[in-house]
């Protein structure tokens, strides 16, 4: 009840198609590992659509881990 944001979301996108949604998959999962977001059982959700002429991806995860300690967002 103490954390103010409990959720995180990121858009990871590019310039038109210069990478496909598989590689923006692989680097969303090395930005949520290097986020500390990454934990075992951590929930995630990365959805993928095309309202836009660039290829992009959101990324939905929890601020807070399985255990229920918060990561660390700095804020």
């Amino acid at each position: 009840c103490r954390i103010k944001k409990p959720q995180f979301h990121v858009a990871v996108s590019c310039k038109g198609t210069e990478y496909s949604h598989q590689q923006l998959l692989d680097i969303a999962h090395r930005y949520l590992k290097e986020m500390d977001y990454a934990e075992e059982r951590q929930p995630l959700l990365v959805y993928a659509h095309h309202d836009t002429g660039n290829s992009h991806i959101h990324i939905v995860t929890s601020s807070v881990t399985p255990d229920g300690h918060k990561i660390d967002t700095h804020e």
